[in-house]
């Protein structure tokens, strides 16, 4: 893993020196002692799925994912970040006052992973100080065998001198992939999984959009046509609500924010990667109903159909010929009924023009 100064961030600008004043519950006051006296530093997290590229803004933001095995139009690895929406794995907290305690910062850097050692798990643990030695600490740990990325949020140190709702979220949404970016975006959507039931939401052209469910939350995913970013909480009945908004004026983006109480357990598992059915299956959390296999008896045969694919996938590897050979299969095993229909036609056509003679 490899570490960056950004050279023209040798004095960070994002926070302001102001000191914000909050009330504790003794009626004493405490100033806000966040300092902004870190430099940014962007580091590499490398495995064979995927290079991330970690800042330190925002207690850890992903600057961009690039997976190793998959390719644009221009043989590139595709990156999956928006290069111009890089606000992701956000914090949001207010003071005792009601106030927004600023974050956006760059936090300290307290624990790097192994450069050499990308074959195991790999993780970031930030830290800022928001009041006089109370910290807010959060942890990105990054998995080598597949997609995901578990986050570690602790407010303790902090808990009794803010306001309890916290607000977590992925803005921004994902950058479009495909050559045909009109065909892309028409699979570009937000949803939320409640209650075995999914809520979604596709915006128009040039308009905007914003939902709040209230309760208990499995997941939460902004989708493309082949990849998808989904936040998992820890603890789903913990989450106070889920909030998605969409807008759609020059770009379509999605946004997608929870918040829980800050007493309660807050970590999530981040999934960002391929919208593949085994991988998000596994996760064992519904994801794979945010794929659309069409209507619920017909499901099972669409499901069947992937299934097969992916297994003869295993032993041709190129899928294209798996189409050539699955359509003759199916053909095979249609034969008969195939055959039957073929006589049935012959036999009526056989007797037609004696069916004419009667009709004269």
């Amino acid at each position: 893993m490899e570490e960056k100064e950004n050279p023209q961030e040798k004095t960070p600008k994002t926070l302001s020196p102001t000191k914000t004043q909050i009330s504790k519950p003794n009626k004493q006051s405490q100033k806000s002692s966040i300092k902004n006296e870190h430099k940014t530093k962007t580091v590499s997290v490398e495995t064979d799925l995927y290079t991330a590229k970690v800042s330190s803004v925002n207690g850890g933001s992903i600057q961009s994912f690039y997976l190793q095995k998959f390719l644009t139009k221009d043989s590139l690895q595709v990156n999956t970040i928006s290069r111009n929406k890089r606000t992701n794995l956000e914090i949001e907290i207010k003071n005792l006052n009601g106030e927004p305690i600023p974050l956006n910062g760059n936090w300290k850097l307290k624990q790097e992973p192994s450069r050499t050692k990308s074959h195991l798990e790999q993780t970031l643990e930030y830290s800022l100080e928001v009041f006089k030695n109370k910290f807010i600490k959060k942890s990105l740990s990054f998995s080598p065998n597949n997609y995901t990325v578990e986050i570690d949020l602790d407010f303790s140190e902090v808990k009794d001198l803010i306001y309890r709702d916290v607000r977590f979220s992925w803005k921004g949404g994902l950058s479009s992939t495909e050559r045909d970016s009109v065909d892309d975006k028409t699979y570009f959507k937000v949803a939320v999984y409640q209650g075995e039931e999914i809520e979604d939401l596709k915006v128009k052209e040039g308009q905007n959009e914003t939902k709040k469910l209230n309760g208990s939350t499995d997941w939460g995913a902004i989708r493309t046509k082949y990849f998808i970013s989904a936040l998992i909480p820890g603890a789903p009945e913990a989450i106070r609500f889920a909030e998605v908004s969409g807008k759609h004026s020059n770009q379509e983006e999605y946004d997608l924010a929870f918040v829980f109480d800050c007493f309660q357990e807050s970590s999530f598992t981040l999934y960002h990667g391929p919208l593949e059915y085994e991988k998000i299956k596994s996760l064992n959390v519904d994801l794979d109903e945010i794929m659309d296999f069409g209507w619920s008896f017909i499901r099972p045969i669409s499901k069947g159909v992937l299934y097969s694919l992916k297994r003869m996938h295993d032993y041709i590897p190129n899928y294209g010929v798996v189409l050539i050979v699955f359509s003759l299969l199916v053909k095979i095993l249609v034969y008969p009924l195939t055959k039957k229909s073929y006589q049935s036609t012959s036999a009526m056509q056989e007797i037609q023009p004696e069916v004419n003679k009667l009709r004269e």
